[in-house]
């Protein structure tokens, strides 16, 4: 459900010392099902200093 994947979402991601502050990013991701896994990276992205996130994704899950 949306609290697990939330939580399992909890320290997933990180920005590496090669990371460049003050870029524009494109995140692409094969399903959207909760948005979770998009917001948790976008939100570490700004936090490091990106200036727009965008996301495509291909499929879009029905689980709502």
């Amino acid at each position: 459900n949306d609290k697990e994947r939330k939580k399992n979402l909890q320290n997933a991601f990180r920005v590496t010392k090669h990371w460049k502050s003050g870029v524009n990013v494109l995140l692409i991701d094969d399903i959207y099902t909760t948005g979770n896994t998009i917001n948790t990276v976008a939100k570490l992205l700004k936090e490091k200093g990106a200036l727009k996130v965008w996301f495509l994704t291909i499929s879009i899950g029905q689980g709502f």
